[in-house]
């Protein structure tokens, strides 16, 4: 039976078995979604699922299945047909180092646990602090992969504030150590994320330890020989970024910064902050804010070993791959990538840097 056309012109497949039933609703009722128009092989993600929402879908499906299947099941499968026939093969309960669904905040999150011996790669979050948005990778990069993110502590405890990116390296890297205590290791971050995974890695091979791989996502130090600010208004910068569109009535061009309550309010309107509660989108601005400023103050280490840029290329006035080259031995092998810095992520994007990182171009 067909219960419509699909979004890109297929007819859409109903649930068949009750296992598809149950879950099609599940998925309609934390989408808030009517109950009608989900469809077999719709993609949770494609419906406008969210990581928060995907850790409270999950809880419902446990409730309703009876079944140990976490966020990372998810990830793997996130269709109804798919997550339907996903049995038995979830994580025990108790695996800390291989659940995501426990705390969709926790300070490391593990986005897909990949085949015994295989890499892993461990993903610092950027500015506004969660590694969730790196989920983007899991459908290009190669499945035996194990794939965990770093985000900001202050996210789950309020008030937690390293104080310089030293310090957050340093926590960072024995996060790592704690999933996989030896390397070699493939680390990779996103603006802020780039700065502070080259200092992760700095960290590490002080340890003693092989960092094979160092991908940074369009994320640039401060010039050697230069000085920065904090920028004047980053709570405006990071709605921007997050494709928001100006607002006029506050912020800079009212000749003040926007306030954390003037974020929570427009994060409350239709956008991809929207599915957070006051709360956490306090918690981000903050973290943001904090981010800048010790970006601003930071001067990196040297990474012994060369290092991926993958640059977005519709970002102009980018400082480019020079600025990298004094804090690195090796080269810095160059890659734009043709979208804007906030789209990184995005599948197309997504798709060309898991190629570079499964051709083993990274770190050479």
């Amino acid at each position: 039976p067909e219960s419509g056309a699909a979004g890109d012109g297929r007819a859409r497949r109903a649930p068949r078995s009750r296992r598809e039933v149950v879950l099609a609703g599940l998925f309609a009722e934390v989408l808030g979604l009517p109950a009608d128009v989900v469809g077999a092989d719709d993609g949770f993600f494609d419906l406008g699922g969210h990581s928060l929402l995907a850790a409270r879908l999950m809880a419902r499906v446990r409730e309703a299945l009876g079944e140990e299947l976490g966020v990372q099941d998810l990830f793997a499968a996130p269709t109804v047909a798919a997550l339907a026939a996903r049995s038995g093969g979830a994580v025990p309960r108790g695996d800390a180092g291989t659940r995501a669904d426990a705390d969709p905040l926790a300070p490391l999150v593990t986005l897909r646990a990949g085949a015994p011996g295989a890499p892993a790669l461990f993903c610092v979050h950027p500015g506004a602090g969660t590694g969730w948005v790196y989920r983007g990778l899991l459908e290009h990069l190669d499945p035996q992969w194990s794939v965990h993110a770093l985000q900001s502590r202050a996210l789950s405890e309020p008030g937690a504030r390293p104080g310089s990116v030293e310090e957050m390296a340093a926590e960072y890297a024995a996060r790592i150590r704690a999933v996989q205590p030896h390397g070699p290791y493939h680390l990779l971050g996103w603006s802020f994320g780039a700065v502070v995974a080259h200092q992760v890695a700095v960290t590490l091979q002080r340890d003693g330890e092989e960092v094979a791989g160092l991908t940074l996502l369009d994320g640039y130090p401060t010039a050697r020989g230069e000085s920065a600010a904090p920028a004047a208004d980053p709570l405006r910068d990071l709605l921007e970024s997050l494709g928001y569109p100006p607002r006029e009535e506050c912020g800079a061009a009212g000749g003040s910064p926007l306030t954390l309550a003037e974020l929570v309010a427009a994060a409350a309107e239709e956008g991809p902050l929207s599915v957070f509660d006051g709360e956490t989108v306090a918690a981000l601005g903050e973290a943001y804010v904090h981010h800048d400023r010790l970006a601003a103050a930071h001067r990196p280490g040297l990474f012994r070993g060369g290092v991926t840029l993958a640059a977005a290329g519709h970002e102009p006035d980018a400082p480019g791959p020079r600025v990298w080259e004094p804090y690195v031995t090796g080269p810095v092998a160059h890659h734009e990538i043709p979208c804007a810095h906030g789209e990184m992520m995005a599948p197309k994007p997504a798709a060309e840097i898991a190629a570079l990182l499964g051709e083993g171009t990274v770190g050479r």
